[in-house]
């Protein structure tokens, strides 16, 4: 069974920007945004504390049990001996491919540590309080239905109370079955997501099991266009108009 520790920052751009390529003793925090299995091997995406993608590869042949058991969406975990290996663009361009800004992949090796980090959902009342690396329990409210987005994954536009947009994915079996009676103005209560940064859009991530939609309560359509809250490197929370009814077109 994965280990686990109580609390540990997720690592910094600027941190994981300082790791040389060939070291054998790379450490990092990230929050794994997307699990990639091949034959060979298993790629995490994982986001640092701005957002930032950084990449950690381990091969089947020399993977034991535990490292499994990290492969989950929203897992934050500690890596500790991990190897920087540079991405060689003359056979792959890794850096492009994954939208990553380093020029490495991190690679386990038989003595590296991974744990994961526990993290307790936080109830919070509005989306610009949501941060990378934490999760959150927080009621919205449905402006599109769901619509599919892959196999496992439904999505739709929500927003907070106050009006701020989030994009919403869903993850699970039986999603129709379980979500699609929901309705547009629809309440719902997500009792543990985490969210991620991407560009100006702030996503949320949930699995079915954690979603709750109250069907009998519908909210009067919001008045204004929803606001997209930003979260810039520094932290500040900027807002843009979103005109939600155009993008029904």
């Amino acid at each position: 069974m994965a280990e686990s520790i109580k609390l540990q920052e997720l690592s910094s751009e600027e941190m994981l920007s300082s790791i040389p390529c060939g070291t054998k003793m790379a450490n990092c925090c990230g929050q794994i945004m997307k699990v990639m299995d091949s034959v060979k091997k298993i790629t995490l995406l994982c986001a640092c504390s701005n957002g930032a993608i950084f990449t950690v590869t381990g091969f089947k042949k020399s993977l034991n049990s535990c490292f499994g058991q990290i492969c989950t969406l929203g897992a934050v975990v500690s890596f500790s001996m991990l190897r920087a290996q540079r991405f060689d663009v003359s056979r792959f361009d890794g850096k492009t491919y994954f939208s990553t800004p380093f020029d490495f992949e991190l690679i386990v090796q038989p003595n590296s540590k991974y744990y994961l980090v526990e993290r307790v959902a936080k109830s919070v009342d509005s989306f610009t309080e949501m941060k990378i690396g934490e999760f959150y329990k927080v009621k919205c409210v449905l402006t599109t239905v769901f619509m599919p987005y892959d196999k496992t994954k439904v999505c739709a536009i929500v927003a907070d109370l106050n009006g701020h947009r989030g994009d919403l994915y869903v993850s699970g079996e039986a999603l129709a079955e379980k979500l699609g009676k929901g309705k547009e103005y629809n309440q719902v209560v997500l009792f543990k997501c985490f969210v991620n940064i991407n560009d100006e859009c702030l996503e949320l991530h949930a699995s079915v099991q954690d979603i709750s939609i109250n069907t009998d309560f519908v909210l009067c359509p919001f008045d204004k266009p929803l606001k997209t809250p930003v979260k810039r490197k520094s932290e500040e929370v900027e807002t843009i108009e979103v005109d939600i009814k155009s993008q029904k077109k």
